[in-house]
Order: structure tokens, then sequence, then C-alpha cells
């Protein structure tokens, strides 16, 4: 989740893209980024993302929960 924070926090955002884009993409870079590394089993970090993307304001929860 370290991944996420320098994503989101530390790095500009474009101007193209919205403030719940960049959140989704720094959850999204932060969990590939945990499935190369297996700081825990990959069905947990993919929970653990789907959770924080509806917590964090990227998506709803039905959003984060469908498909």
């Amino acid at each position: 989740m370290l991944l996420y924070c320098v994503i989101v926090f530390l790095l500009p955002r474009p101007v193209n893209v919205k403030p719940e884009g960049w959140r989704l993409f720094g959850i999204f870079l932060a969990t590939i980024g945990g499935l190369i590394l297996e700081p825990i089993p990959g069905g947990a970090l993919v929970l653990a993302a789907v959770t924080l993307a509806s917590l964090l304001g990227g998506l709803s929860a039905t959003q984060a929960l469908s498909g």
C-alpha cells in the first residue's frame, strides 16, 4: 500500500484525470505490485483492493462488487 500512497499523494495528478480515477489508478498499481511481490495470498490482496476502491471513493460498493 506504500506504492498507493506514493502515487496518489506524492505524484501530481494529470490535468485530464479526475481525482477518483487517480485513486483507482493508485489502487490498481499497488494491487499489481502486490500480486508480483506476494506479501499475502493473491485472493486476499484483491479482496483488500476491492474494499479500498469502495472505501476511498473511487467506486461505489455496487460498482466494486459487480462483474
